[in-house]
């Protein structure tokens, strides 16, 4: 929902021959938000406009100044202005989520033996995922195992926390590896034809552990 609020802002810029979105990388950065936090304000000046840029962008106060040369037609503006306004309820709403989230972990670790998250140890970094939650999830992760599940292939907090979510600490339940591979629909086909085994693709599972 934010992302098609994103589309509707992107719009309404393109609306007006505002090519913002071209020469500033992160239109949710600190110079996207200030450009259009002043350009509601009534600023019309790209000159004026452009002095909001980041210092560290790509792009010269002059370049972006050129891309800000559109016009200003009311309806465009109302647009964008509307366009803003859900994306920051959705914004609060994903904070709000994030806020439960962090406290349904607080009550596991609350249970568990090692007290609070510890701090992370130094390890080669990863990009950040956009839905990850800001809390620090590698720590509660770490106490309710007891163990740094990141350092796997492929395997980040979050998708340690989405495996867990639905998997569970009990790994008695699955005798060995290759039980729990099946459970989670891994297993490749079976089907043979003249002495030849064929589909040997995985069977499509909506398991959410798969996916993650």
């Amino acid at each position: 929902m934010a992302s098609r609020a994103v589309q509707h802002r992107q719009k309404a810029l393109e609306q007006m021959h505002l090519k913002l979105t071209e020469v500033v990388s992160a239109m949710n950065g600190k110079t996207g938000i200030e450009m259009r936090r002043a350009l509601l304000a009534g600023e019309r000046d790209p000159q004026l406009l452009a002095r909001h840029r980041d210092p560290r962008g790509q792009h010269d106060q002059a370049t972006i100044a050129k891309a800000l040369e559109g016009h200003w037609w009311a309806e465009h503006l109302v647009a964008l202005r509307q366009a803003l306004a859900p994306y920051a309820l959705l914004q609060q709403q994903l904070r709000a989520c994030e806020t439960q989230i962090e406290g349904g972990l607080q009550a596991f670790v609350a249970h568990v033996e090692g007290g609070p998250p510890q701090t992370p140890p130094a390890r080669k970094r990863r990009a950040h995922q956009r839905q990850a939650p800001s809390c620090d999830v590698h720590g509660y992760l770490n106490t309710m195992t007891g163990v740094d599940l990141t350092p796997m292939d492929g395997m980040d907090a979050l998708t340690a926390l989405k495996v867990i979510s639905e998997i569970g600490l009990d790994m008695t339940r699955w005798p060995t590896g290759t039980d729990c591979a099946s459970w989670l629909g891994w297993c490749p086909g079976t089907k043979w034809s003249g002495g030849k085994r064929y589909l040997m693709r995985s069977t499509p599972t909506a398991n959410r552990a798969a996916s993650a």
